[in-house]
């Protein structure tokens, strides 16, 4: 169980309390948190995080791949979760990423967009 994170923040419901979340959307949010921080700069777990900073190293032919690589490499902790597909489109210096994930305990595919 983890606490809700809405818009960077603890998400604090109508009754002044800390709302709680399992199971996928859970799941989620954890994948989403890694893939986001840099890898090293969480002051509290220095291994926690991902290298997606730096796809600008890559040529456009290696992207896919290298940010496959990455995905799985960040997430390989999350039990129950396995990465399917990851593409990278490139706008201008930023890089979108559509990341399909199967999340086992579920059985069901989800995407998600970095």
């Amino acid at each position: 169980m983890d606490t809700l994170i809405k818009n960077g923040d603890l998400f604090i419901d109508e009754n002044g309390e800390l709302k709680k979340i399992t199971d996928e959307p859970e799941k989620l949010q954890r994948a989403l948190f890694i893939l986001s921080t840099e890898k090293g700069s969480f002051s509290f777990d220095r291994e926690l995080g991902s290298k997606l900073y730096t796809l600008g190293s890559y040529s456009d032919e290696e992207l896919n791949d290298a940010a496959a690589e990455i995905v799985s490499d960040a997430l390989i902790s999350l039990e129950g979760i396995s990465v399917k597909k990851v593409e990278v489109k490139k706008e201008g210096n930023d890089y979108r990423l559509d990341i399909s994930l199967f999340i086992e305990s579920l059985k069901r595919l989800v995407k998600i967009k970095i």
